[in-house]
């Protein structure tokens, strides 16, 4: 599986407090730009990569790593695959 171009494989960045990042609503981005107040960081966290996860055993990468470790794939790829195009609108 992680020698697929698009699977990643990495840590949780340190100081992270949820499992999930979720999107802000597009009603409220607009009403934020709208009102010129603080910007919503509209980035997912993303994961600290292990460089050489693809030549290594998951039994290693799990005895090193623990819970910790992350398995993902990118966003673009998510995306294509859940609407099954890759233009956003």
């Amino acid at each position: 599986m992680v020698q697929q171009q698009t699977v990643r494989v990495g840590t949780v960045p340190e100081g992270l407090k949820t499992e999930v990042w979720i999107a802000p609503q597009t009603s409220k981005t607009k009403k934020i730009k709208k009102n010129e107040a603080e910007p919503i960081e509209m980035k997912p966290f993303e994961l600290d990569l292990v460089p050489d996860a693809k030549i290594r055993t998951l039994d290693s990468l799990i005895r090193e790593f623990g819970g910790r470790l992350r398995i993902a794939v990118e966003p673009n790829a998510i995306y294509a695959a859940i609407t099954g195009s890759h233009i956003r609108v």
